[in-house]
This record gives C-alpha cells, structure tokens and sequence, in this order.
C-alpha cells in the first residue's frame, strides 16, 4: 500500500509532498525529518557505494522506495516493495521535473506553494496505477462462479493489485502475503526476459498452485487435497482457462 509520495531537492529540502491514507499519529513520519534523513542516507551510500539504491527499510513492514532524478530524490513510503512501485515512483519524479525544469533550477528559497499544480498530476498518475479492468474483471468472476475451485486471488497485471479474493482454507490465507510476493517475483522476471512463466503449476508440500494468464489479470488458484484430487484440480483449471479466454477473445472481437 503506498503512503505518501515526496519530491526532495538534492540538497534536502522537501518541495512537494501528497499523501494517499488517512494514516494513525504512530504511522506518521515527519516529512521534513524524514527528507532530511534520506538525503544523508542516499548521499551516503552514493560515495560509498557508487550504486543506484532503490530501497531502504525504515521500520518492520515499511519500506522507503527510492528513484533519483536529475534534480531531485522521490521518496515513496509504502508497507511493501516491488518493481511495480519503483516504476510508479519514477514516473512521477520524471513528470514532476519536466513540469518544474525551471523552478528547480533557481537558486533562490523553494516556496512549496509554486508546486501545488502537481497536484492533480500526481493523483491521475495513481488513478491510472490503481486502474482495474471492470468488464474482464467481470467475465473472470463469471465463470469462477460456476467452478468447483473455492481458493482463488485475482491480480491485475499492471501494479499486482489484488482485485478479488476468495479464500476458503486458513493455511492459504496465512500464507496469502508469501504466495504473492513469489508469483510477483516470477511475473517480474518473466516481464524482463520476455516469457511468460505461468504456463505451469507450482507445488508447496500438499498445496498445489496453477496459474492462468490473460492480458491484464493474473489468477492464481489452489488446491489442498489427495492426488485425485489434484488431478481433478488440474481439469478445472484447464476448464476456466480455456472459458475465460474464449470469452475475452469474443469480447474484442465484438
């Protein structure tokens, strides 16, 4: 989930700031300090290092992303980290000193104020990252409805969204975090070789985990049980497969 989103001078100095929760006094970090801190950290790590930092872990399941423009640091609190949010933040970054070219480059004191037309920029930019595919979205619930597999989450491809979920058995939805954070691994890095990974199955002890792929969704599925059951398992989720893709396709045809 993100938090906020902050734009720093490479000096420090904190020009632009938007928030997307009503967080709790004890979530809160005082942007201005936290501007601060992470000039220092990622001046730093940039001497010492000579590597790009993308990442810093402030507290137990908060984590700063990180993008470093030319002229300014974005800082991007959020409870989890992925490429997807890396992506968010230099888009923003990048339109920001596009907007701002001119202003950022004064020598005189920033006043946050000229920056405040950002504004609507920035909350269109998460409108489009929390974008959901309603009509495919729907054909999907559709036919999951009429199928005997009761485990489910259904992801959009773009930012791994969780859009829908269904869960029946506790030992998943323990485990729903962990199984998310690897089949984002994976899709990641079938994105960056260009392949597509989700053509087979995964199995975690007596957990079996299919996938099925269409344009902007992700469906992982599972199945506790005996091995009839898993082979039962595996014909329905060729069933859906094959009835979700038949209905997307049919649908653009139209």
């Amino acid at each position: 989930m993100i938090l906020d989103v902050n734009i720093i001078t490479k000096s420090g100095l904190l020009v632009f700031n938007h928030t997307f929760t009503n967080s709790t006094s004890d979530d809160k970090v005082d942007v201005d300090i936290q501007a601060g801190l992470m000039t220092s950290i990622l001046n730093v790590l940039r001497d010492t290092q000579r590597e790009t930092v993308t990442a810093i872990r402030y507290r137990e399941n908060y984590v700063v992303i990180l993008y470093e423009g030319v002229l300014t640091y974005g800082l991007l609190p959020s409870t989890e980290y992925d490429n997807r949010l890396f992506r968010f933040l230099r888009e923003v970054v990048l339109k920001f000193e596009l907007m701002f070219t001119e202003e950022l480059h004064r020598e005189t004191v920033l006043n946050r104020s000229m920056f405040e037309p950002f504004r609507s920029i920035i909350q269109k930019l998460y409108s489009n990252y929390i974008y959901i595919d309603v009509h495919a979205l729907n054909h999907i619930l559709s036919v999951m409805q009429d199928s005997t597999i009761l485990n489910y989450i259904v992801y959009e491809t773009r930012f791994f969204h969780p859009v829908f979920s269904a869960i029946d058995e506790a030992s998943i939805g323990e485990n729903k975090d962990r199984i998310t954070q690897i089949s984002r691994d994976i899709l990641d890095f079938g994105i960056n070789i260009n392949q597509n990974f989700f053509v087979g199955d995964l199995t975690f002890g007596s957990m079996l985990i299919s996938f099925i792929k269409t344009p902007n969704h992700l469906i992982i599925l599972f199945n506790i049980g005996s091995h009839k059951n898993k082979s039962l398992f595996k014909s329905e989720v060729a069933r859906i497969r094959s009835d979700i893709l038949f209905r997307l396709e049919l649908e653009i045809k139209v």
